[in-house]
């Protein structure tokens, strides 16, 4: 999956690419809950902390 401030979340949310973080990170969170393997992002600490919190929450660890 490649989601990463990708124009689609500019134009559902109406705004810059530099604003896009968190739409980028929602989209990546959901991929990984889908079953995606790799996600192609910019921001990797970020998505990798997202990522690991949603985890833990939906499975308690």
């Amino acid at each position: 999956a490649g989601m990463s401030r990708k124009s689609m979340i500019g134009q559902l949310l109406d705004i810059p690419v530099s604003e896009r973080l968190a739409g980028s990170l929602a989209c990546a969170t959901l991929a990984a809950y889908a079953g995606a393997q790799i996600i192609r992002v910019h921001d990797v600490k970020e998505t990798v902390q997202a990522v690991r919190v949603a985890t833990a929450a939906r499975y308690g660890v």
